[in-house]
């Protein structure tokens, strides 16, 4: 436990890294993703080998590890143009959808289980476009969309009703609510607006990425240093599915150009 907590910062930090030297087209950007998506693939297999029990839960734990290494290492075989790449995307991607569509089924609260939903659509669609296959038209970004402006709204619905009895919490709440929507206003200039004020695709690309690590940093900080009572355990659901979500989409931004 103690080596995941000092290597996931690591890999974060080397990721981005990646991701900025890409985005700026300098060199190096290749190999320093490829160290931090293989080192990724690395953590995650460690982690399934800690993982003990045999209730469905835990099984289901066991399947999103799996199929989030596999996921990871599909994009960086699509990267370095290795053969097998696209049918670990059509395993994988599909895969991470079906389980949020169970975590879905599982969710006490209609926006919850929404928000799941919403995003297995946005994972499904992008796999179609990564593979350049048809699909009905603005289901990819209408879906997406959807899924921010839900999340950010849940995020300040929930930061307002903590406002008494966890102060902590409902800051941050509004934080993420707030980049969620930051991170919908950049998305929607890229797609609709790419010229506005001045500001080309890739600086946006960049600030894209920055507020999706800002997401999964918040949720992991949360995770990791609060105790969560009875009470509060429906949010420790929430957080661990907005990190698993983000964490995709930041190793998503690796296939994305600019469209």
């Amino acid at each position: 436990m103690m080596i995941n907590n000092m290597a996931q910062p690591i890999i974060g930090i080397l990721f981005l890294i990646g991701m900025l030297l890409k985005f700026t087209h300098l060199p190096g950007a290749g190999i320093t993703i490829f160290v931090s998506l293989s080192c990724a693939i690395i953590l995650l297999m460690m982690t399934l080998i800690q993982v003990r029990g045999t209730s469905l839960l835990t099984q289901l734990y066991k399947l999103a590890i799996v199929g989030g290494a596999t996921y990871i290492a599909a994009v960086m075989f699509k990267v370095m143009h290795w053969p097998g790449a696209t049918m670990m995307l059509v395993v994988s991607m599909p895969t991470l959808g079906l389980i949020l569509v169970l975590s879905a089924l599982k969710a006490n609260k209609w926006y919850y289980a929404l928000l799941s939903l919403l995003f297995s659509v946005t994972l499904i669609m992008a796999l179609f476009k990564i593979l350049y296959w048809p699909r009905p038209p603005y289901l990819l970004y209408g879906s997406y969309f959807g899924f921010l402006a839900l999340l950010s709204g849940v995020c300040f619905y929930r930061g307002q009703s903590l406002s008494n009895n966890d102060s902590s919490l409902s800051k941050h709440y509004k934080l993420l609510g707030g980049i969620a929507l930051l991170s919908l206003a950049i998305t929607f200039k890229i797609k609709y607006y790419p010229d506005l004020f001045g500001i080309g695709i890739y600086p946006m690309r960049i600030l894209e990425t920055f507020s999706f690590a800002a997401i999964v940093t918040i949720t992991y900080k949360l995770l990791n240093n609060k105790p969560y009572s009875a009470s509060l355990e429906k949010d420790h659901q929430f957080l661990k599915t907005t990190q698993g979500i983000f964490l995709i989409m930041l190793v998503l931004m690796v296939l994305v150009n600019a469209d």
